[in-house]
């Protein structure tokens, strides 16, 4: 999903406010045997995006999970070097069975 900003010539954009990426499911088909697979690929669009803010909304099983996610996404923003200094990223970790969602957000050093 995104939002964005046309100028007044239809099919102009101005501005991509924000990007969002959903993904429930932990892992792909195709890559069963790596950890978080689906969402990790799906983190891979937002890390490439050229948007103001970047949402990542994902399904966690434990609670550890948002701990090892964190460092998979700190590493990929950290390394990326197309992204600017300062690209933010907000990420939202839904617990289904505690029913309770975990936030944090993250900045391109």
């Amino acid at each position: 999903m995104h939002w964005y900003t046309e100028g007044s010539n239809n099919y102009t954009t101005l501005r991509l406010p924000l990007v969002m990426e959903c993904e429930w499911q932990q892992k792909r088909k195709a890559d069963k045997k790596i950890p978080f697979s689906g969402i990790k690929y799906d983190f891979q669009k937002l890390l490439v995006s050229n948007a103001e803010l970047r949402l990542m909304l994902f399904n966690i099983e434990k609670l550890k999970d948002m701990e090892e996610l964190s460092l998979c996404f700190t590493d990929n923003i950290r390394n990326y070097m197309h992204l600017e200094k300062g690209s933010a990223f907000l990420f939202i970790g839904f617990f289904a069975k505690g029913r309770k969602l975990y936030y944090t957000e993250m900045f391109k050093g």
